[in-house]
């Protein structure tokens, strides 16, 4: 295999290509944005997915437990506030928040921008 085919056979998921899925009221939040999809279960191990949020301005995911999995937050674009346990954080482009499992976890879009992040959610764990 010469090194075009290499590369021609290596799996790249374009920006461009992915489907945007609406979203409203996420996890008992409010408000609306949309997800883009990179990878769905069963495509890398140990991980259900990764996925390309937006939230527009005002918009929320609501706080959630996390009782059998994990779930990893990194911040692209936007400032907002992100919720865990009981405490609030804020956050911003090249921060990133983890949610163990057995925790619980949010977020608000506290900007004037759209808040874009990338969420990495790992597959259950049997406890």
């Amino acid at each position: 295999m010469s090194d075009v085919d290499a590369v021609s056979v290596a799996p790249c998921y374009y920006h461009r290509d992915l489907a945007v899925e609406p979203r409203e009221a996420m996890r008992g939040g409010h408000g609306k944005g949309h997800a883009r999809t990179y990878l769905n279960p069963g495509q890398l191990t140990g991980v259900q997915a990764v996925t390309e949020m937006t939230l527009e301005p005002g918009t929320s995911i609501g706080l959630h437990p996390h009782p059998d999995n994990e779930e990893l937050y990194v911040f692209v674009r936007g400032h907002g506030e992100a919720l865990w346990n009981e405490q609030r954080f804020p956050v911003g482009p090249g921060d990133a928040t983890l949610c163990r499992r057995g925790e619980q976890h949010g977020l608000i879009n506290t900007g004037g921008e759209s808040l874009v992040f990338l969420a990495v959610l790992t597959a259950a764990v049997a406890k």
